[in-house]
């Protein structure tokens, strides 16, 4: 085994592999000048749609926000996978499961409200116990501690709660600007995908392999991006979802090592996750999430 994967393998190469080396291997295979051939309409006219759509979908839209919030909370989870855990539960719990894959909007909903919710959620234990519960929490935790600010009841009294305030503003009057930029130039700029696959191929390969070159100075990495380039891009040929691997990835070393933990407090005993009210409404609640969809589809094919 090489020393590279002792720890087990990074999530950042698996994303920029399974996402975007694999849609390097999509396009080259693709005999189309470019990604699309024309794009129709005015991002502006279609504004109100997109209200209707999200009302439409408004059960989808809070769940998901409701996610991405108690993800965000997880110290060292939230930023990297509520927005994939929220899109594959919508996508269970949706009624036309056939269309995901296809450019179903509720996905999008889904996974971009939940990741919004992520940057307030991973505050929570930043501000309140000192816990970044992100990688930019932990950037903004390091600026307090610079500016002789600690987190707790420091933050929420006298000059303390001045500062916080400002934080929470900050995030409104940020979305608000996000919105008019994206509602005025998204369309515009959408322009690139008539531009020649060839140069966009270039440009992914170049990006992604700096990027994850320049993440950890390993050529490992680069290696590793390939192999799962690969595999996404087998994936996506027969039909397989790739969010599911890349969660294993991404939780499975923290799964792994809070097992461990937790069993060596229990003496061995499995136990331990039902005796306390916490951990057995957690177990609940994934056993729901997992048994419902199941469930609902088999009630489905019974009416049928």
């Amino acid at each position: 085994m090489r020393p590279e994967i002792y720890d087990g393998i990074g999530y950042l190469p698996a994303i920029i592999g399974l996402f975007g080396v694999a849609e390097v291997f999509r396009l080259s295979g693709k005999k189309t000048y470019s990604i699309a051939e024309k794009i129709e309409g005015k991002g502006q006219k279609h504004l109100l749609k997109a209200i209707k759509l999200l009302i439409k979908h408004k059960i989808s839209f809070i769940r998901s926000t409701l996610i991405g919030l108690f993800i965000g909370a997880v110290p060292g989870a939230g930023g990297s996978i509520s927005n994939f855990v929220a899109y594959a539960v919508a996508k269970n719990f949706s009624k036309n499961i056939e269309l995901w894959g296809k450019g179903n909007p509720e996905g999008v909903i889904a996974s971009e409200s939940s990741n919004n919710a992520t940057v307030a959620g991973s505050l929570i234990p930043t501000f309140v116990f000192g816990i970044p519960g992100s990688g930019a929490a932990a950037a903004l935790l390091a600026g307090l501690y610079l500016h002789g600010l600690r987190p707790g009841m420091q933050l929420f009294t006298g000059e303390g709660l001045v500062f916080t305030n400002s934080v929470y503003l900050s995030i409104i009057l940020s979305h608000i600007i996000i919105l008019i930029f994206g509602v005025t130039l998204v369309h515009k700029l959408g322009v690139a995908v008539l531009f020649k696959k060839e140069y966009i191929i270039i440009i992914i390969i170049i990006l992604s392999t700096l990027g994850i070159y320049g993440y950890n100075q390993n050529y490992f990495d680069v290696y590793q991006i390939v192999i799962f380039g690969i595999i996404g891009y087998f994936f996506g040929k027969y039909k397989y979802p790739v969010i599911p691997a890349l969660i294993a990835i991404i939780l499975g070393t923290m799964i792994e090592g809070d097992l461990f933990r937790s069993l060596d407090l229990s003496g061995g005993s499995f136990s331990i996750f039902l005796n306390r009210p916490i951990s057995l409404f957690l177990v609940i609640v994934t056993a729901t999430v997992l048994t419902v969809p199941f469930l609902r589809r088999l009630l489905i094919l019974i009416k049928r």
